[in-house]
C-alpha cells in the first residue's frame, strides 16, 4: 500500500482526500500560466498582477499544506522523506515567483534570480506531473464528473495562453491581453465564435480546433450525465 508522510493512501481519503484533490487541482490549473511566462513583458499590467496572484495562491496553499502535515506528522524524518516531491514544489514555486518582487526596494537584488525562473518553472511541471499521477483512480472513477470539469477548464486555460503566444500579444500582437485570449478560447469552447477575436497563425488554427474538439467533447458527456441522472431519478420513482 502507497504511503504519503506517515500516513496510509487510506488514511489520506477519509482524513484529506477531498483536500488533496483541491491541491492538484489548483496545481493542475496554475500550469498554463506558466506558458504566459514566454510573453510576460509583452503583457500589460493587469495580465501580469493575475499571474503573480495566481502563483502566490498557490505558493500559499501548498506551503501551509506542507507545514501542517509536517506538524501534525508522527515521524518528521521519513514525512520529510516521503513528501519530498510536495516541498520541491514550494521550493519551485518560490524560486518562479520571487524576481517578480525585484523592483520593490532592496529586493531588486532578487533580479538575478530571474536566470532560474525556467529551471523552477520545469521542476513544478514534473512534479505536478508526478504528485498527479500518485492520485488514487478509485477517487478518479467516483469524480469522473467533477474531473470532465477540470479538462474543460484545463483545456480553457491552456488554450487561452496557447493563442496568447501564437498571435502575439500587446500593440504589434493579434491579442491585447491574456484576458481577450480566455474570452477567445471560451466562445470558441462553446462553437459559438463572435468573430472579434481569431487566429490568423497557423499554430492559432490548430489550437482552436483542438479546442473546439474539447468543448464538443465536454457537452457530450455532460448531457450522458444530466441523461443518465434523471434515468436513475425516475426509477427511483
Amino acid at each position: 500500500m502507497i504511503k504519503f508522510g506517515c500516513m496510509t493512501r487510506d488514511d489520506r481519503r477519509t482524513a484529506g482526500g477531498r483536500f488533496d484533490g483541491l491541491l492538484i487541482v489548483v496545481a493542475l490549473g496554475s500550469l498554463p500560466f506558466l506558458v504566459l511566462e514566454l510573453v510576460r513583458d509583452e503583457l500589460p499590467r493587469r495580465d501580469q498582477i493575475l499571474m503573480d496572484a495566481v502563483n502566490v495562491a498557490v505558493l500559499l496553499l501548498f506551503a501551509v499544506d506542507y507545514l501542517a502535515r509536517f506538524v501534525a506528522a508522527r515521524d518528521r524524518s521519513q514525512y520529510l522523506k516521503r513528501e519530498w516531491l510536495m516541498l520541491l514544489l514550494v521550493i519551485s514555486q518560490a524560486v518562479a515567483l520571487l524576481p517578480s518582487l525585484a523592483g520593490v526596494g532592496v529586493l531588486r537584488v532578487l533580479r538575478g534570480i530571474r536566470i532560474l525562473r525556467p529551471l523552477a518553472n520545469i521542476v513544478k511541471v514534473v512534479a505536478v506531473a508526478r504528485i498527479t499521477s500518485l492520485q488514487d483512480r478509485e477517487w478518479l472513477r467516483r469524480n469522473a464528473l467533477r474531473v470532465t470539469f477540470l479538462i474543460v477548464a484545463m483545456t480553457w486555460l491552456t488554450s487561452a495562453a496557447a493563442f496568447t503566444v501564437a498571435e502575439g500579444v500587446g500593440v504589434d500582437g493579434r491579442v491585447q491581453s491574456f484576458q481577450d485570449a480566455l474570452w477567445w478560447a471560451l466562445v470558441t469552447m462553446a462553437t459559438v465564435g463572435y468573430g472579434d477575436v481569431y487566429p490568423v497563425t497557423t499554430a492559432g488554427r490548430v489550437i482552436a480546433v483542438f479546442t473546439m474538439t474539447i468543448g464538443i467533447s465536454a457537452f457530450g458527456v455532460l448531457t450522458a450525465s444530466i441523461a443518465k441522472f434523471l434515468l436513475q431519478s425516475d426509477k427511483s420513482e
